[in-house]
């Protein structure tokens, strides 16, 4: 298996891959570029680890994502995509409903393209025998999360205070931005 990373895209770099990939495209740009790989006869594999038409207002990125011009480039990955993978099946749901929505009024055959690739994390890079040889330690909860997500955090902070009340044996980790 060999990853390339093209820089200048064209039908040269395009013709030489097995398969394109492209993670969360939503540019009228990204579309040229899936326009180039669908030309040259290559599979299309998009991602998608968001639902891109329901960026709160709260995520500095809203502007960017609720557009018309970021919303029809989003629609048009999902039409030329060969496979879109999604991190949850509530996203495969909303993804597939709107595909689905734009075959019935383009009378096109809607092609079930979906697969849910959970996110995760790789546990050969934890070894288990080390983390056994450790003492007990508290229990930890980590927060992951950019200042995209402030809201969300806001909204939960008075159930994670109250929890904690409870739970004074517990920690609690932040990672990413630090909320404000």
């Amino acid at each position: 298996l060999m990853l390339n990373q093209i820089q200048d895209v064209n039908w040269a770099s395009i013709s030489s891959s097995d398969v394109v990939f492209m993670q969360r495209p939503f540019t009228p740009n990204h579309t040229k570029i899936a326009d180039i790989v669908k030309g040259c006869g290559k599979p299309l594999w998009v991602d998608y680890d968001d639902d891109l038409f329901s960026v709160p207002l709260s995520n500095r990125t809203h502007r960017v994502y609720n557009s018309e011009t970021t919303n029809n480039s989003i629609v048009k990955m999902l039409e030329l995509a060969d496979i879109v993978t999604v991190s949850t099946q509530h996203l495969a749901e909303v993804y597939r409903s709107i595909l689905k929505t734009v075959c019935a009024q383009k009378k096109c055959e809607y092609v079930e393209k979906f697969v849910v690739i959970e996110n995760a994390y790789d546990a050969t890079l934890v070894s288990y025998a080390d983390v056994l040889k450790k003492p007990i330690q508290k229990k930890l909860i980590t927060w992951r999360g950019s200042d995209t997500h402030d809201k969300d955090l806001l909204y939960h902070t008075d159930g994670i205070v109250d929890s904690f009340k409870d739970h004074l044996d517990w920690t609690l980790n932040f990672v990413g931005s630090p909320f404000w």
